[in-house]
């Protein structure tokens, strides 16, 4: 259980590094402004590269424990093989959810600036507060 969350939290976070260098990028081939954006990162593609390419080198390192544990040489083939799969568990699952569920919201700015035209004036100092 320890495995599959470790592991399924340094592919999510992976994940979100790569989304955020993409969606920077698509932005910037659009020609959209980031001000548009409701937040933006503080260490920016930077730190997105630095996040994504560290999470990597972690399922890496998960990776090489996983094909020899320590003290692997003391152990039987089925006791590596358990220690594998307890070790890479969660890329299974982990695939099987994202076959699961992969969609895509397509973004329309001009949509959310006519939907946020018609927010009344009490819920948007409600949401500044807030």
């Amino acid at each position: 259980m320890l495995s599959i969350t470790g592991l399924s939290c340094v592919i999510t976070w992976g994940t979100i590094c790569l989304c955020h260098i993409r969606l920077r990028r698509a932005l910037r081939v659009q020609g959209q402004n980031l001000d548009r954006l409701a937040f933006r990162s503080q260490p920016g593609i930077l730190g997105s590269w630095f996040g994504f390419l560290f999470n990597v080198l972690v399922i890496v390192v998960q990776f090489w424990i996983g094909i020899a544990p320590i003290g692997w040489r003391s152990m039987s083939r089925s006791e590596i093989a358990a220690s594998f799969f307890s070790a890479w568990l969660a890329v299974p699952i982990t695939l099987v959810c994202y076959v699961a569920f992969n969609g895509r919201r397509n973004l329309d700015f001009e949509d959310e600036d006519a939907e946020a035209a018609k927010v009344p004036t009490w819920k948007n100092i409600y949401t500044w507060l807030c």
